[in-house]
């Protein structure tokens, strides 16, 4: 049964929101966007097999997600649909939306078969029907109160007050949560309570020095307050202790359930945080007034402006800058691999990384739209919110070029702008009384409407007298009404002084000692050429070409059996309208798998004419693999020019990776670079004089310098310092 039917108007309202949404999961879910046009027929054939993935518990968060995504889909086209109709016409719709929704689904998994880097599987079908079904339940069992308080936002006052509490604790809780990868056996649970790092009395991960560390500790009591807030609108006799241990409850109760999250870290310290942010909450929703705003203007504008520089200078701080900027030359090169699709680099980190990050940044540019607000508390300045907070999002942005270790997120405007505008636009529909709403008598200007109540329409109305209130204390002795007013105003100041002093010195204590400094690298010492270092003893060396791994005899026959749709694939990149370096190794693989299928001259002329740049890698892996795994099939010449290439090529790694020290604990060195030059070096010894120094400097990088850095990160207390990602992409390709 429908629980609350809508008003037609407002169901029909719904339908926007709904297509924006879906409009954003067509994008999310194809992001990045790197289109491999296929035969029709072959995609087909590939959808009808996507694989049921046994998934372990690192990839329940990103299935979860799927869950999660088709939830508010499903929820608003079933208040438009089915939120106005009787039972059976309700039914219909659910009907509806529950195949428009899994249709979606299905239309977006095929589509990503044209997106390689997307995963394709029955497993994200089967989230996605779930989310579907969760959506559609969560309208009728929450539908109506949810869109009440949503529509309360838009009345002002304390009717939008109330909601924007309500709202905030509902968003609040949802998101301590997050990513919901529940631990669904008592092995996984045994093994998470077995990991010393599942809970840690301080703060999880590190927080930087004393400044990052305190912003962290002040901005989890901040955003507790709101729960404060709530508590005292539902219990206003309710004291700020009774709230502290309510916050202490709250933050046990929400640590406690870290433990049963794969990816939850129970943080002792929290409990300490949202307990001062509920009690703060609390107090403050007591004591402040919204007439406050106009009493105080003056100083409110005076705090503003004194603000504003040291809020520029924490943000910068706390989004990285170290004092210490880069060459011209290295900012070039960072704004030269960047990406300006939105969204981009959320794609490539884990959901709860993308999720925080996210927040984290709207965070960080809300105090735009907040000190808007406080410079004229009644007028609405979205637009101007947002223009302010990206150019302020600009200049950081720009900024990370030339700061070492940091890299720009384009997107980062787009939050920062719409944060600040959201939030500016909520507080003056907090505060700015819709006059033109306002009842008034017959004869009554709009004006008087406006102006606040005398003291006996207050009584007659129940409505709150600040004339009447300010009559009082006028009258009222002296000492009757300044002293306790100014006794609180010293309670409040003491207290809040104990709270930063206490946030302060205890983000001191969490702080890493081990701060991280940039080093110059153009000052560090060269790895010592080839030449230079001893001769390569490899007894058991195949001299035989082809050297570098490829697909024996029954490889092939496999392939031609079942491997049509890599086939496929290498067919459409060897018949690119544009050669690159992915076309000619698509062309080696064919011919090597199809002797003569493939023009062997004009494949020649194209290696011959590439020019090595950037790190080289993308023009030497394929001379390499020509050059190897074609070794019988070139004429004698231009075998003997495809080896000279090579060696230039092997060269020009070898000088890149000395001239700019790559590091081999970072990923600019083993997951191109230092692979070409492995399969060059063994591609070209013994076949080349130069070919000797090379495998020098190569065996000399892997056994000395990247072998026991692998050993030490991945050793039995060892981790991958960039990232799993990395290890797949990069040490696991290598």
């Amino acid at each position: 049964m429908n629980p609350a039917p809508l008003h037609p108007a407002a169901a029909r309202r719904l339908l926007v929101p709904a297509l924006l949404y879906a409009l954003f999961i067509v994008y999310g879910s194809l992001i990045p966007f790197d289109y491999h046009a296929r035969p029709l027929a072959e995609t087909r054939a590939a959808f009808e097999a996507i694989p049921y993935l046994q998934l372990g518990v690192a990839s329940r968060a990103d299935w979860v997600a799927n869950i999660l995504l088709y939830i508010p889909l499903a929820f608003l086209l079933t208040g438009a649909v089915a939120g106005t109709r009787g039972p059976l016409a309700a039914g219909l719709g659910v009907a509806l939306v529950a195949v428009a929704c899994i249709a979606l689904a299905f239309a977006i998994e095929f589509a990503q078969l044209y997106f390689p880097p997307r995963t394709v599987s029955q497993n994200d079908l089967i989230a996605e029907t779930i989310g579907t079904a969760v959506g559609i339940g969560l309208w009728f069992g929450a539908g109506p109160r949810l869109l009440g308080l949503w529509r309360g936002l838009h009345l002002g006052g304390p009717a939008a007050h109330r909601a924007l509490l309500a709202l905030y604790v509902l968003g609040y809780l949802a998101l301590a949560f997050f990513p919901y990868d529940l631990l669904v056996s008592g092995a996984e649970l045994q093994a998470k309570l077995a990991n010393p790092a599942a809970a840690t009395w301080g703060l999880a991960g590190a927080c930087g020095g004393a400044l990052g560390c305190s912003v962290k500790l002040g901005v989890e009591i901040l955003v507790a307050m709101p729960i404060g807030a709530m508590l005292a609108l539902v219990a206003p006799r309710l004291r700020a202790g009774r709230a502290f241990f309510i916050g202490l409850a709250l933050g046990a109760v929400i640590e406690f359930g870290q433990l049963f999250l794969a990816s939850g870290i129970s943080q002792g310290l929290s409990l300490l945080t949202r307990a001062l942010g509920v009690a703060w909450g609390l107090t403050l929703q007591h004591t402040l007034r919204l007439d406050m705003l106009e009493r105080h203007a003056r100083t409110l504008r005076a705090a503003v402006f004194a603000a504003a520089p040291v809020y520029v200078v924490l943000l910068a701080l706390v989004q990285g800058f170290s004092g210490t900027l880069e060459p011209r030359w290295v900012a070039a090169g960072k704004l030269a691999d960047t990406h300006f699709l939105p969204f981009y680099y959320h794609y490539f980190t884990t959901e709860t990384a993308a999720m925080w990050s996210l927040m984290a940044q709207a965070g960080a540019y809300a105090p735009v739209g907040i000190g808007l607000w406080l410079l004229r508390p009644r007028a609405s300045r979205p637009g101007l919110a947002a223009l302010l907070a990206a150019l302020l999002a600009l200049a950081i942005e720009t900024l990370k070029l030339f700061v070492p270790g940091l890299k720009p997120d384009p997107t980062n405007l787009l939050i920062a702008a719409a944060a600040a505008a959201l939030v500016n636009a909520l507080l003056a529909n907090l505060t700015g009384a819709r006059r033109a709403a306002l009842p008034r008598a017959p004869g009554m200007s709009a004006a008087d409407a406006a102006s606040p109540p005398s003291r006996e329409g207050a009584q007659r109305t129940g409505h709150a007298a600040p004339h009447a209130a300010a009559h009082d204390r006028k009258h009222r002795p002296h000492h009757l009404h300044r002293h306790p007013h100014h006794r609180l105003q010293r309670r409040l100041l003491w207290a809040g002084a104990a709270t930063a002093v206490a946030v302060v010195a205890i983000g001191a204590l969490l702080a890493n000692p081990h701060v991280e400094h940039a080093a110059d690298e153009s000052t560090m010492r060269q790895l010592p050429p080839g030449a230079e270092l001893p001769p390569v003893v490899l007894p058991g060396f195949r001299q035989a070409h082809p050297r570098l791994p490829h697909p024996s005899d029954d490889d092939i026959a496999r392939l031609r059996r079942d491997g049509g749709p890599y086939l496929g694939e290498m067919r459409r990149l060897a018949q690119a309208a544009s050669p690159n370096a992915y076309s000619w190794q698509a062309r080696a693989v064919l011919e090597f798998i199809d002797a003569g299928s493939q023009d062997l001259a004009t494949l020649h002329a194209q290696l011959m004419a590439t020019k090595f740049e950037d790190r080289g890698h993308d023009q030497v892996r394929p001379l390499a693999v020509a050059y190897d795994w074609l070794h019988d099939r070139w004429t004698p010449d231009q075998r003997a020019q495809l080896r000279s290439k090579l060696a230039d090529g092997c060269e020009y790694l070898i000088q890149f990776i000395r001239t700019e020290r790559l590091s081999p604990y970072n990923v600019y060195l083993y997951n191109a670079p230092f692979q070409a030059l492995v399969a060059c070096s063994l591609a070209l010894w013994r076949d080349d004089p130069r070919g000797e120094p090379v495998m020098r400097f190569t065996a000399d990088l892997w056994k000395n310098r990247v072998l026991p850095v692998w050993r030490q990160v991945m050793g039995q207390n060892g981790g991958w310092h960039e990232g799993g990602e990395y290890v797949g992409i990069g040490i696991g390709n290598a």
